[in-house]
């Protein structure tokens, strides 16, 4: 008999360990459980996950998680609680449907939910209850070390290398630089993020400090109630070649002339130093052009549609394109997102995660928060 939990008991930690061994892969990041309980925000090993799960009597068959989640959605003074739906995976042993029942109980939770990398099967599912969909979110990339991008791209992409070289305009001044604790900004003056994930002190800390696996630079500069904001992260590939890449996870800035100076200048820093520290290229997933439009005016560019001009995947390094969708619930009555006030990025729910945690070569790439 198949019963639905409304959250999984950290106690049954063996059943989860072999549902994801089995289902997904014995290395998969999910198998720590460290990481586990990082990504859904378990605090303690009595709690419980926010994770839907159906059990065929002991057995643990198929889960969809629900991260807890603070939204903007249409108005910058309104917080929303909605899930982030991520991990959604039934067994072969799972009685027909089991998968569905799932999801409909999640969206029961919540008129509004988001998610990313939505498969094949959860598409057409999603499209279907008349959600919002970004089938591609727009990928940004500006290149440091032309000759080594050459090595690794592909021959069509490879064309289109020097349309992607950074090119900073003018001088850069080092940006005033301000620590965690003076993070307070006035969410008025960033109407490109109107509809999104809320960038709260709370959520930068658990998103990227308190990270397990990765270390990600945290860049805040300008006044703490107006602040421009970089996130990034370097990831050492390998595989035909070894290429340290930047992956840049968050970048916003006021909607103001202000915060467009303070925001290009603290863009340029973060270039600078990823390519002193010798990355080959630098990339940016995000759905508001307005933020991707300063990398464009320091060289980069948009990858192409239905191009690979690099590759994302690069641990191995895998030379093909890798598009990153967005699904959200539109509930009636809600404001509908426009694609100017629309701010999702490669981080938001489970985006930007180990492709494993444990391998004998290429470890992840570690330094201190700057």
């Amino acid at each position: 008999m198949v019963t639905i939990s409304d959250s999984f008991p950290m106690s049954h930690w063996a059943c989860m360990e072999r549902f994801i061994h089995d289902n997904y892969r014995p290395d998969h990041a999910l198998c720590s459980r460290q990481f586990f309980q990082w990504l859904f925000r378990v605090g303690n090993a009595g709690d419980s996950a926010p994770i839907l799960c159906a059990w065929n009597n002991d057995e643990l068959v198929a889960i969809l998680g629900c991260l807890n989640l603070t939204l903007h959605w249409g108005d910058p003074y309104r917080d929303v609680n909605a899930p982030g739906l991520t991990h959604w995976m039934s067994s072969r042993n799972a009685p027909r449907g089991v998968g569905w029942l799932l999801a409909r109980k999640a969206l029961e939770r919540c008129p509004l939910a988001i998610t990313l990398n939505s498969s094949k099967i959860g598409t057409p599912f999603f499209q279907s209850l008349g959600w919002g969909f970004r089938d591609s979110i727009p990928r940004y990339l500006c290149v440091f070390d032309r000759d080594t991008c050459a090595a690794i791209s592909s021959t069509e992409g490879a064309s289109k290398l020097v349309d992607l070289l950074f090119n900073p305009s003018c001088e850069q001044q080092k940006p005033h630089l301000l620590g965690i604790a003076d993070y307070a900004p006035r969410w008025d003056l960033y109407p490109q993020m109107l509809f999104g994930i809320k960038r709260s002190g709370d959520y930068l800390r658990w998103r990227y400090i308190e990270h397990p696996v990765f270390t990600y630079y945290l860049l805040i500069s300008g006044d703490g109630s107006r602040p421009a904001v970089c996130v990034y992260r370097l990831e050492k590939a390998y595989g035909t070649t070894e290429v340290l890449v930047g992956r840049i996870l968050d970048f916003f800035f006021p909607d103001d002339m202000e915060g467009i100076a303070e925001g290009t200048n603290l863009l340029r820093f973060a270039l600078e130093k990823l390519k002193a520290v010798g990355c080959a290229f630098t990339e940016f997933y995000c759905t508001n052009n307005v933020f991707g439009q300063i990398l464009l005016n320091m060289g980069g560019g948009v990858e192409p549609t239905g191009l690979c001009v690099l590759p994302s995947r690069l641990t191995p390094i895998q030379v093909l394109r890798h598009d990153i969708n967005l699904t959200f619930s539109s509930p009636q009555g809600w404001p509908v997102p426009t694609d100017d006030r629309l701010y999702f990025t490669r981080s938001d729910v489970d985006g930007d995660q180990p492709v494993r945690l444990e391998r004998s070569t290429a470890p992840p790439v570690r330094a201190s928060i700057s």
